[in-house]
C-alpha cells in the first residue's frame, strides 16, 4: 500500500515537473516573438515574478511592435503607401502547365490560377498551380530528372 502510494506520488511529481518544463519552453519561445530576449522565460519559474511578467506580456508594448513602427515610418518616409507595400500585386502573365495525363505542354492564363480547367489534348480535368508555386508532382519529377543528369555525368 505505502509503494503503490509513493510510485503515485513519483509519477505525480514527474508529471508537474514534465508540464513545468513545457510551460517554460513555450514561455521562452512567446517572449522571443514578441521580441524579449527569451530568458525571461525563465521567469516563469519564480512565484509572483512570473504573475508580473505575464501581465506584462499580456498588457505591455512589446519591442517588436516598435520595430514595426519604424520600418512603417521609414515606407512611409520614402513616400511609398502602406496599401502597396503591404498587398503585392498578382502576375497576370500567362503560364506554362503541363497536363499529367497526356503529358502536354500548354500555357494558361495566371487568371485561371487555383481553378479547375481541362486539358485540350485528352480533357483531363487539372488544377491550375497558384502563380510562383510548383506542383508537388513537377517537383518530384524535376527532383528525379536532376538525379538523372547526375547519374550521366558521372
Amino acid at each position: 500500500m505505502v509503494t503503490l502510494m509513493y510510485t503515485m506520488f513519483d509519477g505525480w511529481v514527474l508529471a508537474n515537473l514534465f508540464m513545468t518544463l513545457v510551460s517554460v519552453a513555450l514561455f521562452c519561445l512567446i517572449f522571443r516573438k514578441a521580441g524579449y530576449s527569451w530568458a525571461l522565460g525563465l521567469l516563469m519559474l519564480v512565484p509572483l515574478v512570473n504573475i508580473v511578467m505575464f501581465v506584462l506580456l499580456a498588457l505591455g508594448r512589446w519591442p517588436i511592435e516598435d520595430k514595426l513602427d519604424k520600418a512603417r515610418g521609414r515606407l512611409l518616409a520614402l513616400g511609398q503607401p502602406l496599401e502597396e507595400a503591404a498587398a503585392p500585386k498578382l502576375q497576370v502573365a500567362p503560364a506554362d502547365f503541363l497536363c499529367h495525363h497526356c503529358r502536354q505542354q500548354f500555357r494558361v492564363a495566371a487568371s485561371l490560377a487555383g481553378k479547375v480547367i481541362s486539358c485540350p489534348e485528352c480533357g483531363a480535368e487539372l488544377k491550375v498551380p497558384q502563380p510562383g508555386k510548383v506542383p508537388l508532382r513537377e517537383r518530384i519529377r524535376s527532383a528525379f530528372r536532376r538525379a538523372e543528369t547526375r547519374r550521366k555525368n558521372i
